[in-house]
């Protein structure tokens, strides 16, 4: 039976291929190009929201204020009905709001634009992290290393390479358990039988982790531009974010499960 951390794994290897598209070449340019690079960008990217949230909340503070300042205005208005005094009340507030959603236009979209490249920097190599096996096959790609490790198994045997197999997630040796991926797939069918571990088998052992952390760290930064853009338009609306809260405390709940699944 599969264990938690497997089922984790393969939900989001296949959340992740179904999501991915053909990308030209030139999109991976410049972008984060190694696991501590995403962890920092999700890092920055939740830092973003953070200020985000910080500044709906003093704008909300500034309307809170003013409504009760005009509340108190408009009821001293005794002279006048009451439902006039309403109407002048909320068309004084709805002007308000409106001046300041335009007043704090360039301060709340500097930041979601901030919120943005992060996140679009993280799609940008999405697929190449989609599955533990797309990051093993890639780890020390033409380092000394791994083609010195692959010099010396590359006539290995099912059983030989079996025990390599082995000895690399004993070791926690990457660069070993990539060598051993590259052999494996000159293997032929019958071959690869004997051998008795699949190169899925082998990438979840030696990049199972790493995987998990990060798809936490893809899901980090598009999850806090989404909830920022949600608040957004609820603080320009007038309304409250509604399903759109839930949702992102469905997705948050997500990234407590990658968590999980690491331990």
């Amino acid at each position: 039976m599969p264990t938690s951390k497997e089922k984790v794994i393969a939900g989001i290897k296949a959340r992740n291929l179904r999501e991915l598209g053909q990308r030209g070449l030139e999109s991976y340019a410049g972008k984060p190009q190694s696991l501590k690079d995403l962890i920092e960008t999700a890092s920055k990217a939740d830092l973003a929201a953070q200020r985000f949230t910080k500044t709906l909340d003093r704008l909300k503070a500034d309307i809170a204020k003013e409504t009760e300042r005009a509340s108190a205005q408009y009821e001293a208005l005794t002279r006048l009905p009451r439902a006039e005094r309403q109407k002048l009340q909320r068309d004084h507030m709805a002007k308000f709001r409106l001046d300041l959603i335009k007043a704090s236009s360039d301060e709340r979209y500097s930041v979601l634009k901030e919120a943005r490249e992060h996140a679009d920097n993280m799609s940008a190599v999405a697929d190449l992290y989609a599955s533990p096996v797309h990051m093993l096959v890639q780890h020390g790609l033409g380092g000394e290393a791994r083609s010195r490790y692959f010099e010396q198994i590359r006539s290995a045997g099912p059983n030989e390479l079996t025990t390599y197999a082995r000895r690399a997630v004993n070791l926690g040796d990457r660069d070993l358990a990539a060598a051993v991926a590259q052999r494996y797939d000159s293997l032929d069918s019958s071959q690869r039988k004997a051998a008795g571990f699949s190169k899925n088998d082998l990438a979840n052992a030696a990049a199972g982790a790493d995987f998990v952390k990060a798809s936490e760290a893809f899901a980090i930064a598009k999850n806090r531009f989404n909830e920022s853009i949600q608040a957004n338009r609820a603080f320009e609306s007038g309304k409250t974010m509604g399903g759109n809260s839930i949702r992102a405390a469905l997705d948050r709940r997500a990234e407590g499960l990658l968590d999980s699944a690491e331990e």
